[in-house]
């Protein structure tokens, strides 16, 4: 690339040279990064699959977010259209699904709890546990299918992860 300025006022030229050189990423600062987990189980790349009500208490996805939590959205998709029906009418199921950090998710805090959103300066916005309820499992195990929940995490300065669990009831 080569540029070339003309001033108006005089009849001269100036070349400014222009490093056209490989750009080179920086790097986010160690530790700013989001971190999603499933505390060791495997749940989150093998999936959970539950027969005759078993049902595990070890479900647990794990967000470290230092920049603080902005965002936590979870939707979910089912094979179970009855199922699928109920929990879009909980607003779970279009776009991104249900911030849990809104207070339009307060209803849905005897299901799974609910993340709190605030500045990395807050311990408590920094890290967010999604974990089934004893309620929620009353409720999934009478509807047999495969169940995806997509959870989302975006923090303060809009940086996202998401991760999926599929749980898939049989009887």
């Amino acid at each position: 690339i080569k540029v070339d300025i003309t001033f108006a006022d005089a009849n001269e030229t100036t070349e400014i040279p222009v490093d056209d050189g490989p750009i080179t990423p920086t790097p986010p600062s160690p530790g700013t990064e989001i971190e999603i987990s499933d505390n060791g189980t495997g749940y989150l790349t093998n999936g959970i699959t539950v027969t005759d009500a078993n049902y595990p208490d070890d479900v647990a996805v794990v967000m470290n977010v230092p920049n603080g939590i902005k965002n936590v959205y979870v939707k979910i998709q089912s094979t179970n259209k009855t199922f699928e029906g109920l929990v879009g009418g909980m607003g779970l199921t279009k776009d991104d699904g249900m911030d849990l950090a809104s207070s339009d998710a307060s209803e849905l805090a005897t299901l799974f709890p609910l993340p709190k959103a605030g500045a990395s300066t807050d311990p408590e916005a920094i890290k967010y546990t999604f974990s089934m309820s004893e309620q929620l499992w009353a409720l999934l195990g009478n509807f047999d299918g495969e169940h995806t929940f997509t959870l989302k995490v975006i923090d303060q300065t809009d940086k996202d992860a998401s991760a999926t669990l599929k749980i898939t009831l049989t009887k």
